[in-house]
């Protein structure tokens, strides 16, 4: 068996890197007003990406709009005037560093 080739072969495996994933966050909210952020995944690889925003742990309907070339603006519109939470992973992996979990502050008014 041992030099024999096998059957398939060659095979093809599709590499990503969840720390090359950017958030760029929206820095304040207001409240029935939609927020929007922006991801850009081009230099990740192949994946998925999962989204969550949320407020004392329940999570917020959010909108995602695809931009082409792995870009993408996601939005939302908070009904409450508290710190809303903004975490991403990119294939089941936490988007490292600061740019995985963002916290913002919404305002009641403007």
């Amino acid at each position: 068996m041992m030099g024999e080739p096998i059957a398939g072969s060659p095979f093809t495996a599709k590499a990503y890197d969840a720390r090359m994933a950017r958030l760029s966050p929206c820095d304040q909210a207001i409240v029935g007003k939609p927020c929007t952020f922006a991801i850009d995944a081009a230099r990740a690889g192949a994946g998925n990406m999962e989204i969550i925003v949320s407020v004392d742990n329940r999570n917020v309907p959010n909108f995602v709009q695809a931009e082409g070339q792995a870009k993408f603006k996601v939005s939302f519109t908070p009904q409450e005037a508290k710190e809303h939470v903004i975490s991403v992973r990119f294939n089941g992996v936490s988007v490292p560093g600061k740019n995985s979990r963002y916290s913002v502050l919404v305002c009641s008014q403007r």
